[in-house]
């Protein structure tokens, strides 16, 4: 696996992605593929969409733990690597991680800009599902969809958790705002 620093300048045709700093681009010299011996300089898989995705990089532990678990998955499985390298964006100073796009939805066809999820068909399906749940306050619910039909990669998304899928209660702390628990999910 070949992680990499790519100046941004390297990317082109630069579309944003709906409600995110996100970008797809067009990366012309493309990741590298290896060391030619007989030419002695780096081999590239040139002419390449990619995903620029900051939303890791804002936060120093979620940027880092997901680099290390991409060069994880990368060691075991070659083949399924999905990031490339990093950048910045020079305008924002944003960091992005140079991630391979490689899937596409099978409801519209748009390619994914994350592993299984689709911004343009998941938020429909949680309005959908909407009906087979409740936390029994409006409030709670319609922040709750909010949040699903809004957040970039699944482990963003909320759900209401009924009381009866939690066991093991355990008081963790009481406060001026309230009590906080822990418990397991059954799920």
């Amino acid at each position: 696996m070949y992680f990499e620093w790519v100046d941004y300048s390297k990317f082109s045709l630069l579309e944003k992605v709906e409600h995110s700093k996100n970008h797809r681009a067009y990366w012309e010299e493309g990741p590298l593929l290896g060391w030619n011996t007989k030419s002695n300089e780096w081999t590239r898989n040139g002419g390449q969409w990619v995903k620029l995705i900051t939303n890791f990089c804002g936060e120093k532990y979620y940027a880092s733990r997901f680099l290390k678990s991409e060069y994880e998955a990368s060691k075991s499985k070659p083949s399924k690597r999905l990031v490339y390298g990093m950048t910045r964006n020079p305008v924002t100073n944003d960091y992005a991680v140079i991630e391979r796009l490689i899937d596409r939805c099978p409801d519209c066809h748009k390619e994914w800009m994350s592993l299984r999820w689709c911004r343009g068909c998941n938020p429909k399906h949680f309005e959908s599902e909407r009906h087979k749940w409740t936390s029994g306050n409006s409030e709670i619910d319609d922040f709750i969809l909010e949040t699903q039909i809004t957040v970039e990669f699944s482990d963003q998304a909320l759900e209401w958790i009924p009381e009866t899928q939690l066991t093991e209660f355990k008081l963790i702390g009481k406060g001026g705002f309230g009590t906080v628990f822990k418990a397991k999910w059954k799920e």
